[in-house]
């Protein structure tokens, strides 16, 4: 057995084949792992399997949907957004779709469709007789809104 072999061996990987220069640009050197506790392949940079340094996607992404499904959300996949920390899912009572981090959703920190709130934002507005306008600049909690009977706008 080669060193990168017995580097693999010891946290729990196979070495299944290096890559070579025809593999893709910035991947020549990384190589194809099988991740013996679950069966994934993945390729990985050795040095990250050296220092134990490694996770696998696929059952991240399994991690993921699981979290949503616990919760009022649908997993849909990668982001529009292509960030890394996100993924797009969809409301299962209203079906609007959004990127969201999935920290967020493992957090249950996401509860509520933000389409649907300023929707219900600009209904309570109009019983108030005012207009709702947006978000505020001042703090993430204010909203501003505009009186309908002179037409001032308040944060």
């Amino acid at each position: 057995m080669n060193k990168q072999q017995l580097e693999a061996e010891s946290v729990n990987l196979t070495l299944l084949s290096k890559a070579d220069k025809t593999f893709g640009k910035g991947y020549a050197n990384y190589n194809l792992y099988l991740f013996k506790s679950c069966g994934h392949e993945q390729y990985l940079q050795p040095t990250h399997v050296r220092r134990n340094n490694i996770t696998c996607h696929a059952c991240k992404e399994l991690a993921i949907k699981k979290e949503a499904e616990d919760t009022c959300l649908i997993y849909l996949g990668e982001p529009e957004n292509k960030d890394i920390n996100f993924r797009r899912y969809k409301f299962k009572e209203c079906g609007h779709e959004s990127d969201m981090r999935y920290a967020s959703v493992s957090k249950r920190t996401t509860d509520r469709c933000q389409v649907c709130y300023e929707e219900s934002l600009k209904t309570a507005a109009i019983e108030k007789g005012l207009t709702y306008i947006g978000a505020s600049n001042l703090s993430g909690i204010y909203r501003r809104y505009r009186f309908n009977a002179c037409l001032h706008i308040k944060e």
